[in-house]
């Protein structure tokens, strides 16, 4: 017997499985948004603000690897 077909006390075993993915997606779905959330509350960055020290920045950090 394979599991989706076997019974667990009065439960069958297709409804369990199908119970657990629906709270794996919505355990998922949550921690989607809460992310979203937090992503959108902070404030944009003002990266253009001094390009030459910020290339410079980037180059010393890659040639000094």
């Amino acid at each position: 017997m394979s599991p989706p077909h076997q019974w667990y006390g009065l439960i069958p075993g297709w409804v369990l499985f199908y119970a657990l993915i629906v709270v794996a997606l919505a355990l998922f779905a949550h921690r989607v948004a809460y992310l979203f959330r937090l992503m959108m509350a902070g404030r944009p960055a003002a990266r253009w603000d001094n390009v030459p020290a910020r290339l410079r920045a980037v180059v010393v950090f890659v040639l000094g690897q």
